[in-house]
Order: structure tokens, then C-alpha cells, then sequence
């Protein structure tokens, strides 16, 4: 019952984490001021604020039902692993930007949640991935001009 109420809090933290280690990352130097933390700052945000949002609706949803003892407030192993799984990709993806680049980290990362969130079938899976790093690319690449060392 409580972790359903208590994880999105826990994500919120994560994503504050998450963020905050973006900032480490060092500033490009752009006239436009952002620089390679600013898209993960951005998923830090939209992570903590979805988060956020989740925790108060499972607490109003609590609320309402706190009399019913039909409903199911527990947390089955297949969500519990699949946060974990979450979680881990987060933290791994903004260690290894550093070293592999954020264009690969990124696409890695969507590979891997889009596996674990049931997108089928894996081709799918390894297709979506590659059109996001080739796209994110040409975004950079192209009308930012910020030049990749691969």
C-alpha cells in the first residue's frame, strides 16, 4: 500500500539526482547558453514533475478508497523490477555520457525501456532507437551546428 505511494516520491528524488549530475557536465561554450547537461536537465524535469504528479494522485486515490479493502495498494514483482530497471538506465545513461557521447547513451537507453515497457517486437524496439540517435544528430548537427567527436 505505502509503496505505491511512496515511489513516485522516490522517483522525484532520483530525478532530482539525475539532474543534478547533469549540471557537472561541462559548459559547451554556445551563445545560446546550453550546453551537453541541458537535455538531461530537461528529462529531470519532466521525470520529477510526472513523478510528482503520480505520488498525489496515488495519496487522493488512497483517500478515496482508504475504506475499501478490495483494492490492491501492493506493488507486483514485475513493476517493482521494472522501476529498478528504470532507475538503473537513468543513473547508467548520465555516467556514461561523459565517455560515449549523449547521442548513444540516449539511444541505448530508449532501447532499453522500450523493451522494458512492452514494445514488441524487437526490431521495433532496435528501429526506434536508431531513428532517435540519427535524428537527435541531424538536430544537432545541423541546426544547432555543434560539431560530435565520435
Amino acid at each position: 500500500m505505502l509503496g505505491r505511494i511512496f515511489f513516485p516520491f522516490f522517483l522525484v528524488l532520483v530525478a532530482l539526482t539525475y539532474g543534478l549530475a547533469a549540471q557537472r557536465f561541462p559548459p559547451m561554450g554556445l551563445q545560446e547558453g546550453f550546453g551537453p547537461g541541458f537535455f538531461p536537465t530537461i528529462i529531470m524535469a519532466v521525470v520529477g514533475l510526472f513523478a510528482l504528479i503520480e505520488g498525489i494522485r496515488q495519496i487522493a486515490e488512497y483517500r478515496r478508497l482508504k475504506s475499501s479493502r478490495t483494492a490492491d495498494w501492493g506493488i507486483s514483482f514485475q513493476e517493482f523490477t521494472n522501476s529498478l530497471i528504470v532507475v538503473f538506465c537513468v543513473v547508467a545513461a548520465v555516467l556514461s555520457m561523459p565517455y560515449v557521447g549523449f547521442i548513444p547513451a540516449s539511444a541505448a537507453i530508449v532501447l532499453v525501456l522500450s523493451i522494458v515497457m512492452g514494445l514488441r517486437p524487437l526490431w521495433k524496439c532496435v528501429a526506434v532507437s536508431l531513428l532517435l540517435a540519427v535524428g537527435m544528430y541531424l538536430i544537432f548537427s545541423e541546426a544547432f551546428g555543434v560539431v560530435f567527436a565520435f
